[in-house]
């Protein structure tokens, strides 16, 4: 195993502590070794298609979730880690304030409808997000509001 100096950063491990794949899974994810070696070896027959999240184990104890791919390049395989915890708490506050909000928010793109809160919901007469999804912006404005005058 090679580690950059990134991954030592993320994981707080140094290089010469993770230096085989099985020193890498024992110290990265304690208790779970097995179900995420397992999980990897799955991938990794698969051709890596997905890149899931996991929460690996610092050397100080504490967990970082961190976004995982890989690739098969001939007899080698090349990771990446990402470190997505900043950003996991981020999507998680903005998702409390999103869904708390009294104000109507959708979210759009290309002008159509892709998520909308509560209160959306409510000030549109929708009974779920199924009934505004996909939707362009226009179909939801009132065409009284429209008139000139």
């Amino acid at each position: 195993v090679m580690v950059n100096p990134m991954v030592e950063e993320i994981t707080g491990y140094s290089a010469h502590e993770i230096a085989t794949l099985d020193e890498w899974f024992r110290v990265a994810y304690p208790g779970r070794t097995d179900e995420i070696r397992s999980r990897y070896e799955a991938l990794r027959a698969e051709g890596f298609p997905r890149r899931p999240i996991v929460a690996v184990t610092r050397a100080d104890g504490t967990e970082r979730d961190v976004q995982f791919g890989g690739a098969v390049i001939g007899d080698r395989v090349v990771w990446t880690l990402a470190d997505v915890t900043d950003q996991l708490a981020t999507e998680r506050r903005f998702r409390t304030l999103f869904d708390a909000s009294a104000d109507g928010i959708l979210l759009v793109r290309d002008n159509l409808v892709l998520e909308a809160n509560g209160s959306a919901l409510r000030m549109f007469g929708a009974a779920s997000l199924d009934d505004l999804f996909g939707k362009h912006v226009l179909e939801l404005s009132d065409p009284a509001m429209d008139a000139p005058g």
